[in-house]
Formats: structure tokens, C-alpha cells, sequence
């Protein structure tokens, strides 16, 4: 018998590797994995799969990630000290986030809508901005 060692899959040791004389069996099995000491191992879970972004996918993430700092740049330059304006542009600052991370995780999820996407998160990001200016017209 030989000794167990940790499986590199997550699983947990699922007895004595393989001899040579032994059928291993395909790597298609999702319960069963054989390493590449030849070790069985029982996979706990599926492994999530994702899939590859494409470049211009991975330019409409970047875009999105730069265009996240505009709303909280533009607070901290306006930075109105009334406490309850600055409640109030924090709350449009904080739906602009949430839009902007909406469309992130859809440009992750789908590349027939990943344009549409990168587009509402860039309007959504524009919109709030308007928004947020207008708001410190008023208090000016």
C-alpha cells in the first residue's frame, strides 16, 4: 500500500495510486481524478468555468474600471460641507457604483451583450455626473 498524499484538486485521498497494470480511469470522470503521482482523488464540487474574454471584452472591463473613479473624484473635488448635501451626493455617487458594477459583471457574463453593457455603464456613469454637478449648482 502505498502512502496517501493531499489531492491537489481539493478532494480528499481516495486510496493507493494506481499500478502499472491498472486501468486510470478518464479524466471525464467529474466524481473521480487521477494525479499525476497517479493518486485517486474524489472531487469535492465542480469547478466553475468560466470563459476567456476577448480583447476588446477586457477593454470594456478597463473602461468601466476608469470611468469608476469619475463620480467619487469629482465629490472629493466639489466636497460640499453641508451634511446633508454631502448624504445626498453620496447617494448619487453610490448608484452611479452600482450601476457601473452592473454592467461590469454583464460584460463578465455575456459577450453578446457586452457592448450594450460597456455603453449603459458608460451612460450611467455620465448621467450621475450631470446629476451630481446639477446638485452642486443648487447649493452654490
Amino acid at each position: 500500500m502505498g502512502r496517501r498524499t493531499p489531492c491537489p484538486f481539493g478532494g480528499r485521498p481516495q486510496g493507493p495510486p494506481y499500478e502499472a497494470h491498472q486501468k486510470v480511469p478518464s479524466d471525464t470522470d467529474s466524481k473521480l481524478r487521477v494525479t499525476k503521482t497517479r493518486h485517486r482523488c474524489l472531487i469535492k464540487e465542480k469547478a466553475l468555468v468560466m470563459r476567456e474574454l476577448t480583447l476588446l471584452e477586457t477593454c470594456y472591463l478597463a473602461g468601466l474600471l476608469l470611468l469608476s473613479l469619475v463620480l467619487p473624484l469629482l465629490l472629493s473635488i466639489r466636497n460640499p460641507q453641508n451634511a446633508a448635501i454631502r448624504k445626498s451626493c453620496l447617494r448619487i455617487v453610490w448608484m452611479g457604483q452600482l450601476l457601473g458594477a452592473l454592467a461590469g459583471l454583464t460584460v463578465l457574463a455575456s459577450a453578446l451583450v457586452a457592448p450594450y453593457a460597456a455603453a449603459f455603464g458608460l451612460f450611467s456613469t455620465l448621467g450621475c455626473a450631470f446629476v451630481l454637478t446639477r446638485q452642486f449648482r443648487a447649493v452654490s
